[in-house]
Order: C-alpha cells, then structure tokens, then sequence
C-alpha cells in the first residue's frame, strides 16, 4: 500500500535539497516535508521548496506519474524544456498562463 504525508516546515535547520528542482532549500527557509511508504514497500522523506509545493499541487497531473502515482522528476524536467522555462518560478507563472489561455482554473 502507498501512501504519503505532508508537514509543513516553518523553518528548516538544516539545508536540503528540493525534490523536484533539486535547488538548495538554505536554513531558516519554509518548506514542505513529504514522508511516506511507496509502492515497493520502501519508506522515504523527501523535501520541497515552496514553489514546486504549489505547481505540483496546482498542477498534480503534470508531474504525477499515471501508473504508480508517484512525483516524477523526469516529467517535471520535461514541463521545464517544453515551457522553456529555468526555474520553477517560471514554471509556475508558464503553466498559470497556458491555463488561463485555455479557460481553466487551478484550485
């Protein structure tokens, strides 16, 4: 069985790495804690920077793999090259604006 839990850091004490963008997430920064169990039956922790914490909630089936549900860096990737886009800051901003184009809403 998978399942994942989310906290909420109000400030980090040690420096970590995001996920998702793999950009330095320094000390006293917020970010959001991913722990859980996978699908094979491994436990892991993993951090995101706040940022990639709101494309991949606004924008979950960009970067949610269909199969086995997990966050997949690869599409994220992918999201960058195809949108042209350097950092998840222009990311987001590229997605809000494909969206808007088309009529959608976010939540």
């Amino acid at each position: 069985m998978d399942f994942r839990n989310e906290i909420k850091i109000s400030r980090t004490r040690t420096e970590h790495r995001c996920f998702l963008c793999s950009r330095k997430i320094p000390v006293g920064f917020s970010a959001t804690k991913l722990k859980g169990k996978n699908i094979d039956g491994d436990f892991y922790q993993e951090y995101l920077c706040n940022t990639c914490n709101i494309l991949l909630h606004r924008y979950t089936i960009v970067f949610v793999d269909d199969w086995t549900g997990n966050i997949d860096g690869d599409l994220f990737a992918e999201a960058l090259v195809k949108c042209n886009c350097a950092t998840p800051l222009q990311l987001l901003n590229a997605l809000d604006e494909i969206a808007k184009q088309q009529g959608l809403e976010y939540v």
